[in-house]
């Protein structure tokens, strides 16, 4: 069969009519409705998930935050926000509890970043069918506040006056709570059988229904200007009817918020909202979910090699702040940012000496220091000076103490993965080993300080998501990665204790300050400024001390070291963030 100018014509205008037919358009109507049902319902379920309700109102402009607690701990993607101003007197809040949580553990509210006196009428936990409410005296009780100066019930409202840093108030007794609620939506599958049933209808309805012949009258043109309209329409339709579902995807970045046309805002409010659209079109993030995931699955390939690349056998390796420029040796400090590295921890350690407190550098090594061997090919050696090897050779001084885990770590590999494939952190099995190096160092001074054998443990192996870089990827619920679990032959010593009355308490709920406590005198008091590496080695660590304040910063807090009085002050820095020191005030 050939096919010339006028064939190809005749073939449109068949397709054209044929699509235009009474047949195809009864179709059409039936997905139209189905699709229009299935989102309707799809939308009224999305009321039946549980939702968090506050009445309040501040003395400033906050961001209040609600943080949901699940099993496998916390994180900013577990938590939501709104905006409060100052001039919206009491008003209620709605949070929407991530549809990924099947079980929270803790509930958390975060008012805001210390500014202001807080008023909250109630928060109430609900769905569509059961509500608890919480009365102003029931928060006071069950909520317990920190970074708190004071707390008062007054006019029906308790008030809440923050230190400096941002207050939150949490409900550690809300699992079975949330478990009722849970329960209460069980049945939410009847929306799809109604979807259904909806569509069948139509299609009956349909059946006996005539429609002209409007094929007559459309054009191949016409049909294909229609397509196109209709799928240039739906980011537009999706933005303001909201037809999408939420897709989490993690940009490291906070996204534009909606602005608020006013007069004093007028000229601004055209880029703010052409900011605001630009994140927050419909289809937009499902779009990155989709392309994310197709070079990730399909091309094996990062859509983000600034910031991940992938390896070889599943290995992930961050790429940002130029970590693997730097194990390539070709990131080195300046000599000017040696020096003035020099002086911020000779200081440290001077000012300590004056109390009698001994002072360590703990650097827990990246993980492609530990296993470049699955790096990709590309990545090659450049010189054979890293920036940690500078920093140990700069203060090779026996009076200056600094904790190297490297040859630990790399002597461990034969006893198993010490390290996440998806993930930059160590995991437990890397942690104990880390432990046990560096309480063997401390104990050259501290003799009572000998570390725990791992024939004390039970160590058994699990699944988890997907780690941090896959996180990054917006894919880490796709994947999976091998999780060690230490559970001790008998139980830890240590137990939770109170943090002292700090000035910058650094607590919050996503980075808690962590304090713990051993019954017996004779073991040292520590104190450690540390990051997210050392959450892993914690449970280990404290077993070994009297006290041990454990707090998530990279500032040198020498107030809590004052009221501490701790015998030895460690500061814990992993090896990719070791640039920070250069810029330390002290």
């Amino acid at each position: 069969m050939i096919v010339d100018n006028n064939s190809w014509t005749r073939i449109k205008a068949a397709v054209a009519r044929y699509l235009c037919s009474a047949l195809a358009l009864k179709l059409l109507i039936v997905v139209l409705a189905f699709s229009s049902a299935y989102l309707f319902f799809r939308k009224l379920d999305s009321y039946l998930i549980i939702r968090v309700f506050v009445e309040m109102r501040s003395t400033e402009n906050i961001t209040p935050r609600v943080y949901f607690h699940d099993e496998n701990g916390l994180s900013e993607e577990n938590s939501v926000t709104a905006d409060l101003k100052a001039s919206d007197g009491f008003k209620v809040l709605k949070f929407k509890c991530p549809k990924r949580i099947n079980k929270i553990t803790a509930l958390s509210l975060l008012l805001g970043d210390g500014k202001g006196v807080i008023a909250i009428k109630s928060i109430r936990i609900m769905t569509l069918f059961k509500e608890y409410k919480w009365s102003p005296e029931e928060i006071y009780s069950m909520f317990p506040p920190n970074n708190v100066e004071r707390r008062n019930i007054s006019g029906g409202a308790l008030y809440v006056y923050p230190k400096k840093y941002p207050a939150f108030l949490t409900n550690w007794q809300i699992a079975s709570t949330f478990d009722d609620l849970v329960r209460s939506i069980d049945k939410h599958y009847l929306w799809n059988v109604c979807t259904i049933m909806f569509a069948i209808l139509c299609l009956v309805v349909l059946w006996f229904v005539r429609f002209p012949q409007v094929e007559l009258y459309c054009k191949p043109g016409v049909v294909i200007s229609l397509v196109f309209l209709v799928f240039i329409s739906l980011p537009l339709l999706s933005t303001f009817l909201m037809i999408t579902y939420k897709v989490n995807i993690s940009e490291q970045r906070t996204l534009a918020s909606n602005p608020r046309l006013s007069i004093a805002n007028l000229a601004k409010f055209p880029d703010q909202y052409t900011q605001y659209f630009e994140d927050n079109f419909g289809f937009r993030d499902m779009l990155i979910r989709w392309n994310n995931r197709f070079k990730v699955t399909f091309l094996k390939n990062s859509p983000i090699p600034e910031q991940v690349i992938f390896g070889r056998d599943g290995w992930l390796y961050m790429t940002a702040l130029k970590t693997l420029e730097d194990y390539r040796g070709n990131a080195p400090f300046t000599q000017d940012e040696l020096l003035r590295i020099r002086r911020v921890l000779l200081a440290r350690q001077r000012w300590l000496r004056d109390r009698g407190i001994n002072y360590y550098l703990l650097i827990p090594p990246n993980k492609e220091t530990i296993y470049p061997e699955y790096l990709p090919d590309y990545i090659n050696k450049v010189g054979n000076m890293t920036r940690i090897d500078q920093i140990i050779g700069l203060m090779d001084n026996p009076t200056f103490n600094i904790i190297d885990l490297r040859d630990t770590l790399i002597n461990a590999k034969h006893k198993g993965r010490l390290y996440f494939k998806t993930d930059t952190h160590w995991n437990s099995y890397g942690a104990f080993w880390g432990y046990q190096k560096i309480i063997s160092t401390l104990g050259k001074d501290y003799p009572r300080l000998v570390p725990m054998d791992i024939s004390g443990f039970k160590v058994s192996h699990s699944v988890k998501s997907g780690g941090d870089l896959y996180r990054l990827l917006s894919v880490s619920d796709l994947y999976t990665d091998d999780k060690m679990d230490f559970k001790p032959l008998s139980l830890y010593k240590s137990r939770d204790a109170v943090p002292g009355d700090y000035i910058n308490t650094y607590r919050n709920p996503e980075n808690p300050l962590i304090v713990k406590e051993v019954n017996d005198s004779g073991l040292p008091k520590i104190v450690v400024f540390r990051d997210s590496f050392f959450m892993h080695p914690l449970s280990f660590f404290a077993e070994h001390f009297r006290r041990s304040v454990y707090v998530w910063t990279r500032e040198f807090d020498t107030d809590i070291i004052e009221k501490e009085k701790p015998d030895i002050v460690i500061t814990e820095i992993v090896e990719r963030n070791l640039y920070t020191l250069k810029d330390a005030v002290r």
